[in-house]
């Protein structure tokens, strides 16, 4: 079995260090990305039950269903089926800029809460100079948020951070790529660099899971301790869950990494092992 010199190995030493930083970096990104960082775990969290619920509560629902002509005739859950295409609609303008409406969702809600409530009370070219107005009113609401993100330089912040997310990540798993592959290049022993891999894996996910515990935790004791107890309880069960997710994923290449580890053992045991029967069997012939 080829051993390598004192060089290489205190040069593997040093990679392995620096192959520790950039995949810790690399991997806190993609558990961050798949979390916090992404749209549809917050569209999950504003368009939930329980955040819409809280919503309602400050919206004067009362004051309208308790209207000499529309008492007993509008369904209070028009409002919160109306808040929900709301908000899926301003999380489409968030992710896309699209200020295109669901038309058929908006049809389904009209079809659903407000056809018959007109139909009894008006003719057949108010209803649909209501409707046409209804539908007008909610794409100028759009389009209005749409505006007023776009004013807000939201859009533009946004893009910049995606370039340099995807510049942070190009980096971070090109120089891992660049540190492996030198380790290879400069290794005698090929499963060497194996094992340095999966232990930069492993103290990197472990530095990271404590980093992300420790901030979750505390983001989640925070928003338990807000004023709105409902919406900070609500918060505080998102950071704990996307930390769970994060936690989860650098789990995985936690346990990726001690597979190296013991597959770089096992597999330089055998080959060491091979070795030596073939030794022994040229020694015999000999």
């Amino acid at each position: 079995m080829k051993k390598d010199s004192t060089g290489v190995v205190v040069a593997r030493v040093f990679i392995t260090i620096f192959l520790t930083v950039t995949l810790g970096l690399a991997s806190i990104g993609v558990a961050l990305r798949a979390t916090f960082f992404d749209t549809k775990s917050w569209r999950t969290l504003l368009t939930s039950d329980e955040f819409i619920d809280i919503l309602m509560e400050d919206a004067e629902i009362e004051e309208i269903t308790e209207d000499p002509i529309l008492k007993d005739e509008l369904d209070k859950d028009f409002f919160t089926d109306y808040a929900h295409f709301c908000v899926n609609e301003l999380m489409d303008v968030i992710e896309s800029g699209d200020t295109e409406i669901d038309e058929e969702a908006l049809d389904d809600l009209y079809d659903e809460y407000l056809e018959d409530l007109f139909y009894e009370y008006a003719t057949p070219a108010e209803r649909a100079q209501f409707k046409d107005e209804f539908y007008d009113v909610v794409c100028d609401s759009v389009e209005e948020a749409a505006d007023e993100l776009e004013e807000s330089g939201f859009f533009e912040f946004k893009e910049n951070f995606n370039k340099g997310f995807a510049v942070y990540m190009g980096i971070t798993v090109i120089l891992s790529a660049v540190f492996i592959v030198v380790m290879f290049v400069i290794s005698k022993d090929k499963f060497a660099p194996v094992r340095n891999t999966g232990i930069a894996l492993v103290v990197c996910e472990v530095l990271n899971g404590i980093g992300i515990a420790g901030i979750g935790g505390l983001l989640t004791i925070a928003f338990n301790e807000v004023d709105e107890k409902e919406l900070g309880k609500l918060f505080a069960n998102y950071v704990f869950k996307q930390t769970g997710i994060a936690l989860l994923i650098l789990g995985v290449l936690l346990v990726f990494g001690v597979f190296l580890i013991v597959f770089s053992a096992i597999s330089k045991k055998n080959a060491a092992r091979i070795s030596d029967d073939s030794d022994g069997v040229i020694v015999e012939e000999g």
